[in-house]
């Protein structure tokens, strides 16, 4: 007979010590350098493989391809996995196998592409109206359906009075129909930038009328953009969520004058991004710089590294509240690439691959503010911080730095990028506090 302190006891998974001696031997190799890391990686990626082709195999009633395209869908998504875990491994607990833990990152973002390649191919109307799938998009389980008709019906009438005849689109197109953000661009022949911005200005009406009609602020809706998928991954309703976390958990160490006001010291390099990690190999990357003319200068691989090297220590401060101290970098400046430009320029519009951009006045480019860099900590910069080559403005928060950098475009007035379009602060100085519209 079990006692009563016995069945209140939290259920506890326990790992064997075989599973455990495994676990750390996947952590310590995919945390070394060299080719300790390089066998390791490929190992994984072979079991990401087959457990990408199994789901795919399972998923592919929904799309209209089989064969050597759905074998596709399984190797980028063992391969973008494989970036990500590569980057949150250290996070990893130990309370099951590293592979479990490992198949939940691929199964997730085969998920992600097969809606993508479904909303490609299906010609659906994306516009349809189903208001029985609320709940589901909304993470609510059947049981409690009932106690919260009357959330979902506010919900139902704010998107009536509240949403333009676009906004409405999108949020039907989005959050009903569960379609990706650069599909629906593309459908609608619109940038993700300006979907981005209608979602935004969706939800703050939404959020706005919920409070008005007595809900609560935990009440409140908002969009969740996972960091580690982006616009693979179709738009989801939560509670409590905002697009970007707010408050980052480091360790505060407000008495460090190195660290502006609200930041949070860590020793981790998290990663936040608005789109799919693209892998550009070395030999395909190229940069462009476009004057207000229309005259274009280009870069491939071979020209950057020939170029002078600098070595960079600087403070990163993210805009999410987290601050790295004296990272350590490699590249060349922006004054040795824009050396030879005549321009009357006052801002620069970064772009990327990938499609996100980044607005920049360009004196915030200059005077040894600024560079384009190829190596972090001795190593060359991998895609999941931006690689192969990334913009470096460390004295304004960390999204002007703009990951898998291909193209800075000069213009005689200021041009807002992805995040700026979608409610950020249009300068972003950490010191200053300039994270949102407002501040």
């Amino acid at each position: 007979m079990k006692s009563e302190v016995s069945e209140s006891l939290p259920q506890v998974r326990v790992v064997s010590a075989e599973s455990a001696a495994e676990n750390r031997a996947w952590v310590r190799d995919l945390s070394s350098r060299g080719d300790r890391r390089e066998l390791a990686s490929r190992r994984l990626y072979e079991v990401l493989l087959r457990a990408a082709r199994s789901e795919a195999g399972r998923r592919a009633g929904r799309l209209r391809l089989a064969g050597p395209e759905l074998d596709d869908i399984a190797h980028q998504a063992a391969a973008d996995a494989l970036l990500a875990i590569c980057g949150k491994v250290e996070t990893f607990r130990g309370d099951c196998k590293f592979t479990t833990w490992a198949y939940k990152f691929v199964i997730f973002d085969v998920a992600a592409k097969v809606n993508r390649h479904f909303w490609q191919r299906a010609g659906v109307a994306f516009d349809d109206e189903d208001w029985d799938r609320l709940p589901a998009r909304l993470g609510i389980e059947p049981e409690a359906h009932a106690e919260s008709r009357d959330l979902l019906q506010a919900v139902h009438r704010a998107v009536d009075e509240e949403l333009t005849a676009k906004q409405r689109t999108v949020f039907v197109a989005l959050v009903l129909n569960g379609m990706p953000t650069d599909v629906l661009a593309d459908q609608l022949g619109a940038t993700h930038n300006a979907i981005y911005k209608m979602m935004f200005d969706a939800r703050r009406k939404l959020r706005t009328a919920l409070v008005d009609a007595g809900y609560l602020p935990e009440q409140r809706l908002a969009w969740e953009h996972r960091e580690d998928t982006g616009t693979s991954e179709p738009v989801r309703l939560e509670v409590q969520m905002a697009v970007v976390n707010r408050g980052f958990e480091g360790r505060g160490t407000s008495g460090d004058r190195r660290l502006p006001p609200g930041q949070h010291l860590t020793d981790d390099f998290p990663v936040l991004s608005a789109s799919v990690t693209p892998l550009i190999p070395k030999d395909k990357w190229e940069l462009t710089i476009t004057s207000e003319s229309g005259a274009q200068r280009r870069w491939n691989w071979d020209d950057l590294a020939a170029l002078p090297v600098e070595q960079v220590v600087a403070d990163i401060h993210c805009v999410t509240r987290w601050s790295k101290l004296g990272t350590r970098w490699e590249g060349v400046s922006v004054d040795t690439l824009l050396a030879d430009v005549t321009t009357e320029a006052t801002h620069v519009l970064v772009s990327s691959y990938g499609g996100y951009t980044s607005n920049l006045p360009l004196a915030d480019l200059r005077g040894g503010k600024a560079w384009i860099v190829y190596r972090y900590d001795g190593q060359e910069l991998g895609a999941l911080h931006g690689g192969p080559v990334r913009l470096l403005v460390p004295h304004l928060y960390f999204w002007k730095s703009a990951k898998w950098l291909n193209g800075l475009r000069l213009l005689l007035r200021d041009e807002p990028g992805f995040w700026e379009q979608a409610g950020y602060h249009n300068h972003g100085d950490p010191w200053r506090e300039q994270r949102y519209e407002f501040d």
